[in-house]
């Protein structure tokens, strides 16, 4: 059995650096394409009920240091709705404006 050099340990060790980091970045896409993914709803593409929750969260939290009113308003559709005509109102610029506006 032969034994590696200094030299060939040094590779060895420096490409399984590499491989660690590259496995990281792996890891961390993943992870945000979960996160992603897991604050979506499937059919519509809309922000589900993860990603309301942590909105209004984040907005409480600036709102608690800016002292501005806040609302919440939910509306739930049954499973007759279109809910692709839905999203893509829901994703227009108007329609975004207008209920952040109000």
């Amino acid at each position: 059995m032969k034994l590696d050099t200094a030299g060939e340990t040094h590779e060895r060790l420096i490409a399984a650096h590499r491989r660690i980091a590259e496995l990281e970045k792996e890891v961390r896409s993943l992870r945000l394409t979960l996160d992603v993914s897991s604050s979506l709803d499937v059919r519509t593409g809309l922000g589900n009920r993860n990603a309301i929750l942590d909105s209004i969260e984040d907005r409480s939290r600036w709102l608690e240091r800016s002292d501005e009113p806040f609302g919440v308003v939910v509306v739930m559709f049954d499973h007759h709705v279109d809910g692709a005509h839905i999203a893509a109102m829901m994703r227009s610029e108007e329609h975004t404006s207008e209920l952040q506006s109000h």
